[in-house]
C-alpha cells in the first residue's frame, strides 16, 4: 500500500520494539503494548526526535541568480497571503520584502522551516523484520532484551504507507521556497533520511503530514484519536518475549494476549547457540 510507485515494495511485516515492565516507566510502556497488538498506533512529531541529527535538512536557495529567488519568493509568499484570505496579499509582499534583499528573506525562512517542518509532520518508526534476528534493536529500543517486538501487517493502514529510510553521510538538501519542489516530496527528503551509523535498524517510517492539502497524507485511511491511529485490530501479527524478559511479565503479558488479541502470534526469543543471532520459538 505504499504512497508511491518510486519505492520497492514492502515486507509482510514491519516491527516495532519496546519495552515492557520496565521500573521507570510506572506502566505505561504496558499500556503502550496493550494498545499496539489492538491496533493503537501512536505517532510522534518530528520535534521529539533523540537523534539532534534528524529532521535537518541543508535547505539552499532555489536559485543562485537574486532576480529569480526574488521572482520565486514573491510568489510564493503571495500564495500564502492569498490562503489566508488577506484583505491585500500584494502590500503584505512588499512588506516582507521592505529592507531585505533576497538572500535576507531567504534565510529568515529557512530558519523559520526547520521549526515549522518538525511540527508538522508526526511519524511512526518501525523496522524491517530481518531486524528482528539482531541484537542491537533488542538492546536499544526493548530494554536491553527485557522487552518485546511487535510485528504489524503492512497490507493494512496506516503501516501500509511506510517509507524506507535511506542512510547517507550528509544531510539531504532542500530547496527554498518549498513551491519549487511537491511538498510531499521535500518533506520524505527531510524525514527519510538519517545518517549511515543507523543502517542496521533497517528502519521505515508512517509519514503523516499535518499541512493543508496534504491528502491522503493527513488521514493515512484510518480514524484518529488525537495523535493514535485506529486501525484494524489484526494488524498486530506476531509478539516476541525477549530474551531477558522475567519470568512473571512472560505470563502476564502471554495471558494478556491470549484473552485481549487471540490473533496474535506469540513467539519467545532466544540466543542462537552458535551465532550471535537472536532466534524465535512461537508459544502461543
Amino acid at each position: 500500500m505504499s504512497n508511491t510507485t518510486d519505492w520497492p515494495p514492502l515486507p509482510p511485516t514491519l516491527a516495532r520494539f519496546r519495552t515492557y515492565g520496565n521500573q521507570y516507566a510506572e506502566g505505561k510502556d504496558k499500556a503502550a503494548v496493550y494498545d499496539a497488538l489492538r491496533g493503537r498506533l501512536l505517532f510522534k512529531p518530528g520535534s521529539t526526535f533523540n537523534d539532534p541529527f534528524e529532521g535537518k535538512p541543508h535547505r539552499v536557495p532555489a536559485f543562485d541568480e537574486p532576480a529569480k529567488q526574488r521572482a520565486v519568493l514573491e510568489e510564493y509568499l503571495l500564495m500564502i497571503a492569498r490562503d489566508s484570505g488577506m484583505d491585500s496579499p500584494n502590500k503584505w509582499v512588499e512588506t516582507q520584502f521592505r529592507g531585505k534583499t533576497p538572500a535576507e528573506l531567504t534565510a529568515a525562512m529557512i530558519e523559520a522551516a526547520g521549526k515549522a517542518d518538525n511540527d508538522q509532520i508526526h511519524l511512526l518508526c518501525l523496522m524491517h523484520p530481518n531486524a528482528i534476528s539482531t541484537s542491537l534493536p533488542w538492546s536499544h529500543y526493548a530494554d536491553a532484551h527485557c522487552g518485546v517486538c511487535i510485528e504489524f501487517d503492512t497490507s493494512i493502514p496506516p503501516v501500509g504507507f511506510a517509507l524506507p529510510i535511506t542512510y547517507t553521510t550528509e544531510y539531504p538538501t532542500l530547496k527554498v521556497p518549498r513551491i519549487v519542489e511537491p511538498t510531499n516530496a521535500g518533506m520524505q527528503k527531510a524525514f527519510l533520511t538519517k545518517a549511515i551509523d543507523w543502517h542496521y535498524e533497517q528502519e521505515h517510517r508512517v509519514l503523516r503530514l499535518l499541512i493543508p492539502d496534504a491528502g491522503i497524507s493527513a488521514h493515512l485511511m484510518v480514524e484518529w484519536d488525537g495523535q493514535v491511529a485506529l486501525a484494524r485490530a489484526d494488524i498486530a501479527k506476531t509478539l516476541t518475549l525477549g530474551v531477558k524478559m522475567p519470568q512473571p511479565l512472560r505470563k502476564e503479558l502471554v495471558e494478556w494476549t491470549r484473552t485481549h488479541a487471540p490473533h496474535v502470534q506469540v513467539f519467545q526469543a532466544a540466543l542462537h547457540p552458535s551465532r550471535y543471532e537472536v532466534t524465535r520459538t512461537r508459544i502461543s
